[in-house]
């Protein structure tokens, strides 16, 4: 018998699920008491789930165990706190993993998004029974243009004269994300085709990050399929609707690029980085590194990387919280490091903060030799569920944050600018649409600059 209770940080979204993520994480990892080696066991495979009674913050699970033919399951049964079984959990496999064996052959893989040339051809078609068409920064007369002319699809746009890109960005992503959630919830089984087009010229080839959120959206519901189409000349409303057209046969492709009127789609190729060790050292003695998101996990590691490889190193962390007892121990651990450590509270997703933030480390230091972008938050839920103010605040971060910091930079001259991502952006990742899409814009930013 195990007690679970749901953190802190979830309550917010709770009541949205029958079972929330949280409890059924911690289910699942009741496996330990039935482990019979140091191997960690994952969950392979389940046989039933059965919902009776939506969960409690607060819930006992019973884990017995049951003997098969091919090997043993567990039975696990969550109860409330008075005594009613809410959900069963039927024949739950697990298979051991050897962590000592993994790391011990773990290789460096790395792999970059190469465009190729593919057309669509006759053998190619993969028709959805519904279509809807999002253009991006059309006028009404081509708006209607396109209406008239694309077929059988439901053609919206999104158009807004924003102060910067990363404003665009964002409420672009906020009105593809409504949009999407929208068809979601209608419950509709239909196989659903949407289709998003922009012209990539200029800083409009950020709007490519987006293809994290499209990838995402087919990722949770298989009926949905998201087209990212992006094209680097201005397109009539015809061509636009040819191109439409032509992507709608090849629905199962989800970037699509057209360069110089070729089509071209995105893969992922693995290659290795030729680098001289000497020349490898990121970090100056005597060097001057300003680290937001520096009271988290990722940004305590990188300082200790700096830390343990430059002499007299000055480390700047940044981060919306004040400080605290665990931030002020860090510092402790840095100081020790023969680093010398200042914490400042900023939220670099507003201009202002981040402008601060920057003059305050030059009226210091009178210098900074590199900014590590590690900000970020997550609010992991599927589509359905997500509020937009979720969406937003997991973009604010990444999306604002990394040009707000740019630009408060503008006139040092920095050895790097290192910003933190997510595979999530490549592949996309149930739950993380909002984090997806963040990840998308950073990645874009970073090869832009």
């Amino acid at each position: 018998m195990v007690s679970i209770s749901a953190p802190q940080e979830v309550l917010g979204d709770f009541d949205l699920y029958q079972l929330h993520p949280s409890i059924l994480d911690a289910t699942l990892q009741a496996n330990i008491g039935f482990a019979k080696s140091s191997s960690i066991n994952l969950p392979f495979a389940l046989n039933e789930v059965r919902f009776i009674k939506k969960c409690s913050e607060e819930m006992y699970a019973l884990v017995t165990e049951e003997k098969q033919s091919n090997g043993t399951s567990l039975n696990v049964d969550l109860f409330d706190g008075d005594g009613n079984v809410c959900v069963q959990l039927k024949n739950v496999v697990f298979r051991q993993f050897d962590l000592h064996a993994a790391v011990n052959s773990t290789a460096k893989m790395l792999y970059k998004p190469v465009w190729h040339a593919k057309n669509v051809t006759a053998d190619v078609y993969n028709a959805p029974d519904k279509r809807i068409v999002i253009i991006c920064d059309a006028d009404n007369n081509k708006l209607s243009e396109i209406r008239e002319n694309v077929g059988d699809a439901d053609v919206t746009s999104v158009n807004l004269e924003a102060a910067d890109i990363s404003t665009k960005y964002t409420e672009y992503a906020v009105s593809i994300f409504n949009t999407v959630r929208q068809i979601i919830k209608t419950g509709s089984q239909k196989k659903t085709l949407v289709q998003i087009y922009f012209n990539n010229r200029g800083e409009n080839c950020l709007l490519e990050g987006l293809s994290g959120l499209a990838k995402t959206v087919s990722n949770e519901n298989p009926n949905i399929m998201c087209q990212l189409i992006q094209s680097d000349s201005e397109c009539s409303a015809s061509e636009i609707c040819s191109l439409l057209n032509e992507n709608a046969k090849d629905s199962n492709e989800r970037n699509i690029c057209y360069k110089d009127s070729k089509r071209l789609v995105q893969k992922l190729e693995e290659y290795s980085a030729e680098y001289d060790s000497a020349d490898s050292k990121l970090w100056k003695d005597n060097g001057v590194y300003l680290i937001t998101g520096g009271a988290g996990g990722l940004g305590f590691i990188t300082a200790e990387n700096i830390a343990e490889n430059a002499k007299n190193v000055n480390l700047v962390l940044s981060g919306r919280r004040e400080i605290n007892s665990d931030i002020s121990e860090n510092i402790k651990k840095l100081q020790a490091l023969g680093a010398d450590v200042e914490y400042i509270s900023a939220d670099v997703s507003n201009k202002e903060s981040a402008e601060n933030l920057i003059n305050r480390v030059m009226n210091r230091y009178h210098k900074l030799n590199g900014i590590i972008h590690c900000a970020g938050v997550i609010r992991d839920g599927y589509i359905a569920k997500k509020s937009e103010e979720n969406f937003r605040t997991v973009l604010a971060p990444k999306v604002y944050g990394v040009y707000n910091l740019d630009r408060a930079a503008k006139d040092i001259s920095l050895d790097n600018f290192i910003i933190y991502s997510s595979l999530a952006s490549v592949i996309g990742n149930p739950g993380q649409s909002d984090y997806a899409t963040a990840n998308g814009f950073v990645d874009g930013f970073a090869s832009y600059r």
